[in-house]
């Protein structure tokens, strides 16, 4: 996402000293997994599956990152034990706007899936994209990864500090998944 001549240019770096480079890109990737895990965002578009053994107690199957862009598809078992693909409008509506997106039943408003067994964690099977692109992707997350990546910068080497990241880094990365 970041370019390392980006990343030079904010942590005061000459373009000319390359040597660097992979280091820069090694903590743009740290940065990026750090804020994607703490926040459940998605700063570039990837196409993820996920897997259930059951829809949630309140009979919806919520997807674990967001922005969500599309579903691809939803994949069930049904009690026959064959995989049967469901079609969106009829069989599931996708609500995938806000920062909790989730499939919800159409109709009976129940899956056509086997009970959870401890052999059948994928009863359930969505193929869905989520992700920012360059063109909407929240401020504060962009800030949040300048200054992680230059908070790694200046203090590598220094294992104690490293591993902490200091709280108004996690206050730009929580502004930034909230939608503010």
């Amino acid at each position: 996402m970041l370019t390392p001549a980006q990343m030079k240019l904010f942590c005061r770096v000459e373009a000319s000293q390359t040597e660097e480079d992979t280091l820069f890109v090694s903590f743009e990737k740290g940065a990026r997994d750090y804020i994607n895990d703490r926040a459940r965002v998605v700063l570039s578009e990837t196409t993820f599956l996920y897997y259930a053994s059951c829809p949630q107690i309140d009979g919806r199957i919520y997807l674990p990152r967001f922005p969500v862009t599309s579903v691809t598809y939803c994949k069930v078992y049904n009690n026959a034990g064959t995989q049967t693909t469901l079609t969106a409008g009829t069989d599931y509506r996708a609500a995938i706007v806000g920062i909790i997106p989730r499939l919800d039943p159409i109709g009976v408003g129940s899956w056509p899936v086997v009970p959870p067994t401890p052999t059948r964690y994928d009863a359930i099977e969505v193929k869905y994209i989520a992700g920012y692109t360059d063109a909407n992707r929240p401020g504060y997350l962009v800030d949040a990864l300048y200054a992680l990546v230059a908070f790694k910068y200046a203090n590598r080497g220094d294992e104690t500090r490293q591993g902490s990241v200091p709280q108004w880094i996690n206050d730009l990365i929580d502004l930034g998944a909230s939608g503010m």
